[in-house]
Order: C-alpha cells, then sequence, then structure tokens
C-alpha cells in the first residue's frame, strides 16, 4: 500500500465518521503538480474521479491515466479552455457566469455530449474568491436552465483562509441551506471542504470534500 493510498483511506474513514450524511462524504483527491505514478494506485483504493485545477495539466496526463479516472475540473475556467473540457471532463465544479454557461454549451453541441456542472458558490462573501454571490444564485440558476448540455448537479464553494477551521463552519452550514433549498432533493453534489477545513465541511453536511496536500503532501 503507498503511502497516497494509505492517508486516502484514513482520510475517508474519518470524514465518514464526521458526517451526519446515511451515504457519508466522498474524498475527490486533488492531483495538481501530481504525477500520474502516484495517483494511479488510488484506483484500487476506490477513487473513481480525481480533481484538476488546470486544464492544460489535466490534458498532459490524460495518455499516462489510461482512463482510469473521470476528471473533474474544479479550478476557475477560461472560456476559451471549454472545446478541451467538453471532450474529456466528467463534470466542472467552478460555473461561476453565464460566459462560461454558453460556451461550455456550444462545445459540447459539436462533441454531442453533455456534462455534470456544479454552480461555484462565494458563500464566504470573499473578495478574492470567484463565485456566484448567495443572494443572486436564484437568478444564476433560473439562467443556467437554458442550457440543455449542462446538467446542474449541486454546489462548490471554496471557504475563505482562516487560521482555525471553525471560522468558516458558518459558510459551510450556509451552503448546506443553499444545497437544500435550491436543490429540492434532486441534486447530489455539495462540494465544500479542503485539505485544512474539511473535517468542519463533513460535519457540516457536504457530500464530497477535495483534498489534495492531505493525501499526497505539499505541492512545490
Amino acid at each position: 500500500m503507498t503511502e497516497e493510498v494509505r492517508k486516502y483511506l484514513a482520510l475517508q474513514k474519518r470524514l465518514n465518521a464526521r458526517s451526519p450524511l446515511k451515504k457519508g462524504v466522498r474524498v475527490l483527491p486533488v492531483t495538481k503538480t501530481v504525477e500520474p505514478a502516484r495517483i494511479l494506485p488510488l484506483k484500487d483504493a476506490g477513487a473513481a474521479e480525481i480533481g484538476e485545477n488546470r486544464v492544460q495539466e489535466a490534458l498532459e496526463k490524460l495518455p499516462l491515466l489510461k482512463g482510469a479516472f473521470g476528471i473533474r475540473i474544479i479550478g476557475r475556467l477560461q472560456t476559451n479552455k471549454a472545446r478541451y473540457v467538453a471532450r474529456f471532463a466528467s463534470a466542472v465544479e467552478s460555473l461561476d457566469r453565464i460566459e462560461l454557461a454558453d460556451a461550455l454549451q456550444r462545445a459540447l453541441d459539436r462533441e454531442n455530449r453533455a456534462l455534470d456542472v456544479l454552480i461555484e458558490v462565494n458563500a464566504g462573501n470573499d473578495p478574492a474568491k470567484a463565485g456566484v454571490a448567495p443572494e443572486e444564485l436564484k437568478q444564476f440558476l433560473r439562467a443556467a436552465s437554458a442550457y440543455d448540455r449542462l446538467r446542474v448537479r449541486g454546489l462548490m464553494t471554496v471557504a475563505p483562509i482562516a487560521p482555525d477551521p471553525e471560522l468558516v463552519r458558518p459558510c459551510f452550514r450556509r451552503m448546506r441551506r443553499l444545497f437544500e433549498d435550491f436543490g429540492a432533493g434532486e441534486w447530489d453534489t455539495l462540494s465544500m471542504g479542503m485539505s485544512a477545513d474539511c473535517d468542519v465541511a463533513a460535519e457540516e453536511g457536504a457530500t464530497q470534500v477535495r483534498a489534495g496536500s492531505a493525501i499526497f503532501g505539499k505541492r512545490n
């Protein structure tokens, strides 16, 4: 068992113990800057998807990963990268503007496929973070519903950086309320929490946390 697999399994077990959800919480390995040889063993440990921040890096890894994982794009996505994402991504977790929805729709039309998406919400009202403002979410969802190639499956947020994870608990609690209010039981993914604050996110009802350094260690 590799060190990455050991950490992944331990994290999954710990977060499931903290989660109030019957199905527990899924750990999405975030593989930015991680070489494929260290990622591939996670397949046999139960990881079906990985999260990549940069489209170019994901494209470079694709042939080496040999279809072992679905690839979820979790970083801010430029509209000019939509044509690449439409070909390979299993989901985009950072839909935050209609211009991006429009670019994805056109690219998916050409590929004749649909794509799962999460709406990124700036639940912490952090000016340094991307995302739809919570008070604008209803209007954004209404506009996004016009794009039939995009399947909205839930919400994502990146919480503000804080010295104590407890300080961002209200942010995660707000996200859970938005998820329940707007999802009407139809959505299945509430992606919130990263390595530093994933325990609190799990306790507040995340269905998925995104963990990079907790599995692979600090990046160079």
